[in-house]
């Protein structure tokens, strides 16, 4: 049986968290009104009245319920002052005590307005067969305005009117549930004109698989749907951090090698002779899987605009320390802060190369594809190319006009960018993966609790009120943080998609992270406590993300606590995400039109850019004369390949930038012209007689000067010496 809290349990509550409050005469009443006046006139004789001794962080107000079966307590608290987000905060903090207690039920406010005067009437009328008939003339003034309430109610216990739930529970996946979830799909798939997107939910140990396209029936079920393969992206880090953990856990003293089980404190520097800052402490392993490591975001020198690897891993190592060390200079020793990267991944990546004695595609096979059956998932481009095409999801782009064109799949296999974003897999892979992960079964899985823990331990904490945190995994937080879906393009395009789902079961725990290469997004959510989790793969990138609507979709579905009162009375807590997707889109299409109209050539009154190889330290462009006059330029590295081919438009005398080539769109361009090459537009340099000399990129707070060669027959391996 669940406890009643007694109203020496609720004082006890407020003095364990709140030593500043005291029982006051409230504000908004005669101050000659003595506590026991006030309550009779509230007609509740269990309404408990706090204020703040001093103006400080808890200046504000909350109204938060403690209900049980027998009785009502409310707790009101007020301060001097009030600003946004106060009343949320303390119904929080009061709703993690009193489940930490195990009290029978609380209720936590939402941010709907409301008059207490009518939220104190309604209680009367709601609730007489527990205060008895209410009276008009008992009379309600001077109350502050308070928010409209929700009720979540431990261990099923029923009250009138609201349906029961646990705090910190989910809703079952029934069929009512997925008809919704399949209809709201269905229409995010029509908005951003995806042609596919495979989604498992894993709950209550069972799996329900989904299928999603445009103007077609959901398929359910089909397992066949869930075989296909895409390219994940970044969710290739959770299957690298595990391997790496693995790797550190297993490892014993072996001739001629450092014993890596108390490692992960040690430096990059000591195990792979790499230096990242020029003073001050060196970063760790651990640090490199949660992005404090001080590598900036380096993606405009390992990728083209179009997403084309460019460097090869000796090249990127001596990148990676050269730039590292010039952005840490100008931070301060002691901090430098969390940056998501690619870069740290690629180091982990080549740390397992190092001292697995074998490539780290060969590694992730021997420990973790192979022993669980990831018969699905491709770490090496030898292995992709065998498999059918039938079975591959395949790549696309979605033009602003809505229309899927089918491009060439990237391929990311090399030792690069393989532990960062490269590895293939479907949907049934990446479930049976998190199942292990999952299971505190003992099992011959490789995964053991001990690698789940390292995996979700919170490494780097952020500042926020959700406990947030990086983990080797991926972001950690809970499920009404702001956070999550911060890894998608659709954040990154429409900041309105930075939606909360305002739920009282804010204290679930989620695990997430997201992955977008051009023609493929995906995401993962993960609800470790419950064993739930959600993994949306898709095949497009264009007008929206949908695999991260359709997964923060079911997610809602999953947690929202629904009322049997009418939605009138009672407002709903759901976020239509059918309704920001299609704003998404339409932020979208502007973006697109932006890209196209923006770069425009204007008269000039000097020397043109010239044809030839203009050359930086780690990557060159080769501009070359087009039809009519015009230019192209493709961004070389060192491995012999170079981005497609783009339009070079000189804007003025003193700018160029990069654009579509005549006939093409803004989908020629990659994830990353939202990212590390948003700036695509250079500074163009002259000597005293106006002949242009180099062309100027400014990234990373730093400039990238492209000096052009006098002999275009220089061989491109001089670019990377020294």
């Amino acid at each position: 049986m669940p406890i009643l809290p007694t109203i020496p349990d609720l004082y006890r509550c407020i003095e364990d968290m709140w030593p500043i409050l005291i029982p006051v005469r409230p504000r908004g009443h005669t101050h000659s009104d003595e506590l026991e006046l006030v309550r009779r006139r509230q007609r509740l004789q269990h309404l408990l009245l706090f204020e703040s001794k001093r103006d400080g962080v808890l200046d504000g107000f909350s109204l938060v319920q403690v209900l049980s079966s027998k009785a009502l307590h409310i707790l009101y608290l007020m301060a001097h002052k009030k600003r946004v987000t106060i009343g949320t905060e303390l119904c929080r903090d009061v709703f993690n005590y009193a489940n930490s207690k195990g009290y029978a039920a609380v209720s936590v406010a939402t941010q709907s307005k409301q008059p207490a005067v009518e939220f104190y009437r309604h209680f009367g009328q709601k609730f007489e067969h527990v205060y008895g008939k209410y009276k008009e003339s008992d009379g309600y003034e001077g109350q502050s305005e308070v928010v409209t309430f929700r009720w979540i109610l431990k261990s099923n216990q029923e009250e009138p009117g609201f349906t029961s739930g646990v705090p910190g529970t989910l809703n079952e996946v029934d069929e009512e549930v997925i008809e919704k979830i399949c209809k709201k799909a269905t229409e995010i798939m029509e908005i951003g004109r995806t042609p596919r997107c495979a989604v498992i939910v894993m709950h209550s140990g069972k799996k329900h698989l989904m299928a999603f396209s445009p103007k077609e029936e959901p398929r359910l079920d089909f397992l066949q749907d869930h075989e296909l393969t895409y390219c994940i992206g970044s969710l290739s880090k959770i299957l690298v951090a595990t391997a790496a953990i693995i790797l550190i856990d297993q490892m014993r003293p072996t001739l001629g090698k450092e014993k890596l089980q108390i490692a992960w404190h040690d430096t990059i520097l000591k195990h792979l002779g790499v230096q990242l800052r020029s003073e001050g402490s060196e970063p760790t392993i651990s640090q490199l899987l949660d992005h404090t490591s001080g590598i900036p975001s380096l993606n405009d020198f390992i990728f083209g605009p179009d997403g084309t690897v460019l460097l090869s891993m000796g090249s990127f190592v001596s990148m990676v320390e050269k730039i590292s060390q010039e952005v840490n200079s100008r931070t301060p020793t002691k901090d430098y802060g969390w940056r998501y990267n690619n870069g740290g991944f690629i180091l982990a990546g080549l740390l397992i190369k190092t001292y697995s004695g074998c490539t780290l595609e060969e590694y992730l096979e021997r420990t973790i594809l192979e022993p669980l059956g990831m018969k699905n998932t491709f770490v090496s481009e030898k292995d992709y190319k065998k498999r059918r095409s039938s079975k591959k999801a395949g790549a696309h782009v979605v033009s602003a006009a809505g229309h899927p064109r089918t491009i060439t799949e990237p391929s990311y296999f090399d030792d690069t960018a393989l532990a960062a974003t490269g590895i293939y897999s479907c949907t049934n892979d990446l479930a049976i993966f998190f199942e292990a992960l999952l299971s505190d079964e003992n099992t011959k899985s490789p995964l053991s609790v001990n690698t789940a823990i390292r995996l979700f331990h919170p490494r780097h904490v952020f500042d926020d009120e959700h406990n947030s945190s990086c983990s080797y995994g991926g972001l950690s937080t809970s499920i009404g943080s702001i956070r999550l879906g911060s890894y998608s393009l659709n954040r990154t395009i429409d900041p309105s998609n930075t939606y909360t789902m305002p739920m009282p079961n804010d204290n679930i725990k989620v695990l997430y992270n997201a992955g977008t290469v051009r023609g493929f997004a995906s995401s993962f959510y993960i609800l470790p406590d419950h064993k739930t989790f959600i993994i949306a793969l898709s095949n497009a990138t264009g007008l929206v993300d949908v695999s991260d609507h359709i997964s923060r979709l079911i997610l809602q579905e999953l947690s929202i606590h629904r009322s049997l009162e009418s939605q009138d009375e009672y407002p709903s807590a759901e976020v239509d995400v059918v309704a920001i997707a299609e704003c998404g889109a339409d932020k979208m299409r502007q973006e697109m039109s932006a890209t196209v109209q923006s770069r425009r050539c204007e008269k000039l009154s000097l020397p043109a850019i010239k044809p030839g190889l203009y050359i930086s330290q780690f990557q060159s462009l080769l501009v070359k004369h087009c039809a009519r006059n015009t230019l192209t330029v493709s961004i070389v590295g060192d491995r012999g390949k170079s981005s497609r081919k783009y339009r070079l438009i000189q804007v003025s005398d003193d700018q160029a930038t990069l654009g579509p080539k005549d006939g093409e769109d803004s989908t020629v361009f990659g994830v990353d012209i939202f990212h590390d090459w948003a700036d695509v537009t250079m500074e163009i340099k002259r000597d005293c007689s106006g002949i242009i000399t180099s062309l100027v990129r400014r990234t990373h707070d730093m400039e990238v000067s492209y000096v052009l060669e006098s002999s275009q027959k220089t061989s491109l391996r001089t670019l990377f010496r020294g």
